[in-house]
Parts: structure tokens; C-alpha cells; sequence
């Protein structure tokens, strides 16, 4: 590894020393390819895999390429399905970049179709800032109803610095319904509602947070948003989020997500959901990451959703 790579990895705990996420001696060029073996630790719940732990990995890749990171605003755009995934699989994590475009895919050593496809690009895309703005003057409204409710962390290892995995065993969600009946859910962390301090997040290049530990907060945010909209747990079918700047170790931060639409039959409904992480500075609260998704709903998910929820 060189020693640039050494300097802006050197506090990830992703690619460090335990190899949590990629292993092996990965060298810089415009073709990547690693491995890992999927057991417990990536668990989003008990026996299922996280859907953050490949789109993180795929972020990380693409930064030890080339500093994929360096410059905002940046988008990054996720497909998931094909081949199950499952404990004790063997993926092989491959990606690509031409054009500036960085392409990647996830795929079962012995499978067919790729797991995960992800494609990061730079470029700035007005419309999607104009629709935080438009999220923040929901935030702005008077609150009429709010109740919340407590799940534990299961993507501790990915969000969280390794000497504060241990603390941070749950996470809360608070609903909150405006006078004009519009409804959203804002996700804190910790027991009690309050903001997210950051400098107990993963970090790359020193002083930022990883993208990869945001993308996993805005998938469990947005998810939970459209579960509770159906009442029914599921999988992340897609997700896209655009970073507009970085969120860095000394801020504090909330993330939101609210159902737009629900499609499909009562045994496999598709939530299209839309959120945001916002940076709280002061009085000031500032726009950092925009997010997009949906996520496949099922019966059989319904037990295991509520066996999770406490008042």
C-alpha cells in the first residue's frame, strides 16, 4: 500500500489491520478486485446480510483507486438483487473506473448475477439540491403529533469507530406528523433523542466521516420509513444518495426519511422512500447528503420487524 493510501485510510476501520470489510494487498490503478467471506459481523438482521456493507465497501474501493472522495458534490447510485446473499459466502467485490465514472459490482464466487451494482459519479445536479430545500421547510413546520420508538444497532461495526461499537447498542426514531399532515421520521442515536456526534463515526481522510457509514444510515432510516408505511419489513431494492458536502468529525447530525409512495400486491409491496442527513451547526441546520430508494416489503419480514421495536 502506499503511503498516501496509508495517510488517508489510516483511522478506517474498514480496510485496517482486521480487515472488516476488504482484505488482501489492493493496488491502485483503474481495475479493482478483492474478496471477503460474509459471516456475522455483516449482519443487518440476524441472518441476513446488510445491504450497507456492500455499498460501503464499494465507496471504499473506489476512493483507495483514486481519491473518489476528494471532491463534492459526488453521486452514488445502488442497485441490489439478483443472487441471495447468506452467511459464510464467498464475494468477489470487483470495480472499474473510465471516463471519471467509477463502476463496480458484487458477486457470489459461484453465482450468476451480480449482488450488488454500483456506479459513483461526479457532477452536480441542481434539481436534487433544490429538493433538500425543500425537506428542510418541512423540518421547519410546527409539529403537531410525535411519538418514538427504539430498535437495537445491528450496523454498529460500519458506522461506528471500534472503541465505540460497544456503547452504541441502540438507536431511536421519532414520528412526527405537521399540522398539514404531512408525516416524517427522524432517526437519532443512543437510547434518548438527541443528535449524532460524530467524531464517533468511521472517518476517512482524517477529519470526514466515511460516506459509506452515512449510506447505511440513510438505508436504515429511509427503510424503516417505508416499513412502518406498510407495516411490514423488507429488503433495500435501490438507493442513490448525493453528497452535497462533507460531514466532518466535530458536526452533529440527525438523518430523516418519509414514505412517497407504496406499490404492489399485499404479499411483495415496493416503499419508495426519500430522506436526508442534515448538519446541525449553532441555530443553522445545513443540507449534507440527499437520498433516494426503495425497498421490497414482505409478510414473512413482519415478525421479525416488531420482535425489534420497543416503545
Amino acid at each position: 500500500m502506499s503511503g498516501d493510501k496509508d495517510y488517508r485510510h489510516r483511522d478506517c476501520y474498514f480496510c485496517g489491520p482486521e480487515g472488516y470489510l476488504l482484505s488482501g494487498d489492493l493496488h491502485p490503478g483503474d481495475e479493482m478486485e478483492t474478496s471477503m467471506i460474509i459471516d456475522h459481523r455483516h449482519e443487518g438482521w440476524p441472518g441476513i446480510p446488510h445491504g450497507g456493507v456492500g455499498m460501503t465497501s464499494f465507496i471504499e474501493m473506489a476512493d483507495l483507486m483514486h481519491g473518489a472522495l476528494d471532491d463534492y458534490p459526488w453521486r452514488v447510485d445502488f442497485r441490489l438483487g439478483g443472487d441471495t446473499i447468506e452467511i459464510r459466502d464467498e464475494v468477489v467485490i470487483k470495480i472499474s473506473r473510465d471516463n471519471g465514472i467509477y463502476n463496480g459490482e458484487i458477486r457470489k464466487k459461484s453465482g450468476n448475477q451480480p449482488y450488488l451494482c454500483g456506479t459513483l459519479e461526479h457532477r452536480a445536479f441542481p434539481s436534487i439540491e433544490r429538493e433538500m430545500e425543500s425537506i428542510l421547510g418541512m423540518l421547519n413546520k410546527p409539529v403537531k403529533v410525535k411519538s418514538s420508538f427504539i430498535i437495537p444497532v445491528f450496523s454498529n461495526m460500519i458506522i461506528f469507530k471500534k472503541q465505540y461499537q460497544s456503547s452504541q447498542i441502540s438507536r431511536s426514531f421519532e414520528l412526527r406528523e405537521t399540522g398539514d399532515g404531512l408525516t416524517y421520521m427522524v432517526c437519532f442515536y443512543g437510547a434518548a433523542p438527541g443528535l449524532m456526534h460524530c467524531s464517533e463515526m468511521n472517518t476517512i481522510h482524517g477529519s470526514h466521516v466515511h460516506p459509506g457509514a452515512l449510506t447505511t444510515l440513510l438505508d436504515e432510516t429511509l427503510g424503516w420509513a417505508g416499513f412502518l408505511s406498510v407495516w411490514q419489513g423488507g429488503v433495500t431494492v435501490n438507493l442513490s444518495a448525493y453528497f452535497l458536502q462533507a460531514v466532518r468529525a466535530g458536526d452533529r447530525i440527525f438523518t430523516v426519511g418519509f414514505c412517497t409512495g407504496v406499490k404492489g400486491s399485499y404479499r411483495r409491496k415496493i416503499a419508495a422512500c426519500t430522506g436526508g442527513i442534515f448538519i446541525v451547526r449553532g441555530d443553522e441546520i445545513i443540507p449534507a447528503v440527499y437520498s433516494t430508494g426503495r425497498w421490497l416489503t414482505e409478510p414473512e419480514y413482519k415478525e421479525k420487524m416488531l420482535r425489534y421495536i420497543m416503545p
